[in-house]
């Protein structure tokens, strides 16, 4: 668990390690960050439980029902136990159909080095979950097996 203080700090640091804009939490402790492949990562500190959490889009639903039930089922199955997310979870924005991966760093001996590898762990999570899911209407994790199965 780290401060609101520590957690302001962390993001700035990582500004200037990174070159970019400087990050900085608004009176929602919320900032954006756009990567270098234009993920769009956001940002929220938790400051009751001092952690971050990352959220990002990897798309959208299909309009066809019963490929859209491929892919929450898909989706919904992925997550089970964080088994093929690494420890990150899948879910649907409740005002839209726009289908996001979030994450959550709990910080122990927070440094710019480990908020930086969580980030960027993040946002190849992120690419290689929207490369996923624009195959999921394709019944591809219908076939699956569960990992509780494999052999």
């Amino acid at each position: 668990m780290i401060s609101y203080q520590r957690a302001a700090e962390l993001l700035r640091e990582f500004s200037l390690q990174e070159e970019i804009e400087p990050l900085e939490l608004d009176e929602n402790n919320y900032c954006l960050l756009v990567a270098a492949d234009e993920h769009v990562v956001h940002i929220r500190f938790d400051e009751a439980q001092g952690t971050f959490i990352v959220l990002g889009s990897i798309g959208t639903l299909s309009e066809d029902e019963e490929v859209s039930r491929r892919e929450l089922r898909a989706l919904l199955t992925s997550n089970l136990m964080w088994q093929d997310t690494m420890g990150a979870t899948l879910t649907l924005a409740p005002e839209s159909d726009t289908v996001l991966i979030e994450q959550m760093w709990l910080p122990e001996q927070a440094t710019v080095e480990k908020l930086s590898a969580f980030l960027q762990s993040f946002v190849l999570l992120m690419a290689f979950w929207e490369e996923r899911f624009s195959d999921l209407g394709d019944e591809l994790m219908e076939s699956e097996e569960p990992f509780y199965i494999r052999g």
